[in-house]
């Protein structure tokens, strides 16, 4: 069976999994391996700390250690190759990372380098982000116009239909929630950062972002991976550092990407994360497999062969 090979964002994890997990001779060694390379103690501080209050420089690097980590243990027992593979927002680095087009501790560098310069931009003015469920994006896209003057509220990332992020100075994104309930928005989340992900405001930390994004050394990716920014193209190594620097201030078109890896005939997809992010009743027709068990991994196995 073709499969897509996925791995999540800047999102939470599952801790009683990633306990269970850490117990892999293999996922430790990745665990103490990031660890020095970005100079913080993995394991001891997400036990410890809770996630609202680990720094953005240590939590992208973070979640990218965990999906590594899940995906060397699922490469470790199956060698069957993925027909495409796709990363949600920071999940795109994990997917570079997959495909040989960086090297793991390069690109934990890069992130936290990448967290660092967001956090500059929290100190200036308060932002939020959140999940709206229920509500198309034309009517949010509407929505946000209304609720953006000086202070800015956009559309951060089209998950499905009807499950969408929006980010920004806190007092919109609080006032575009507060209207989205009122159009139909049965339920939302505060997602757990204080970065401006993916929006406008972003725009202000491009030209340091390139100064280390020039620095890498990018490989052409043996996995085709597609992108974010506009959900059509595959990567390549001559276009990696224009769409992962365009990634940081535009919307995340995840719901785009799905829909092109589904036209491609693939209906299996298999996520590295400790925790199911993507929702399959939003999508028509497919299976998802969150692999964060060995016994998860030998099920995928069968599916694949079958």
């Amino acid at each position: 069976m073709n499969f897509s090979i996925i791995f999540p964002g800047q999102n939470t994890y599952n801790k009683k999994k990633l306990k269970q997990l850490y117990k892999i001779k293999l996922i430790k060694n990745i665990f103490e391996e990031a660890s020095e390379t970005i100079n913080y103690n993995i394991w001891k501080n997400i036990n410890k700390i809770p996630i609202k209050k680990i720094k953005n420089r240590y939590l992208q690097p973070i979640i990218i250690t965990i999906s590594i980590s899940i995906y060397k243990l699922w490469a470790k027992y199956i060698n069957i190759q993925p027909n495409i593979i796709a990363g949600h927002s920071l999940g795109e680095y994990s997917s570079l990372i997959c495909a040989n087009a960086i090297s793991f501790n390069t690109c934990l560098k890069l992130v936290k380098s990448r967290g660092k310069l967001m956090e500059s931009i929290s100190k200036k003015r308060k932002i939020s982000t959140k999940i709206i469920f229920g509500i198309e994006e034309k009517k949010i896209l509407k929505i946000c116009k209304k609720c953006s003057s000086k202070k800015i509220v956009e559309v951060a990332s089209v998950n499905s239909k009807k499950i969408i992020v929006i980010s920004g100075d806190k007092t919109s994104v609080d006032k575009a929630e507060k209207l989205c309930k009122k159009y139909g928005s049965k339920k939302n989340f505060i997602v757990p950062i204080s970065v401006p992900v993916h929006s406008s405001i972003a725009k202000s930390i491009k030209k340091k972002y390139l100064y280390f994004l020039k620095k890498i050394h990018f490989k052409n990716p043996k996995y085709k991976i597609i992108n974010n920014v506009d959900a059509k193209k595959i990567y390549k190594k001559k276009n990696i550092k224009k769409y992962l620097c365009k990634q940081l201030y535009k919307k995340v078109k995840w719901k785009s990407c799905i829909d092109y890896i589904i036209k491609k005939n693939i209906k299996l997809f298999l996520e590295m994360s400790t925790k199911q992010i993507f929702i399959k009743k939003y999508f028509k027709n497919i299976k998802i497999i969150t692999i964060n068990s060995k016994k998860k991994i030998l099920y995928a196995k069968k599916k694949i062969e079958n």
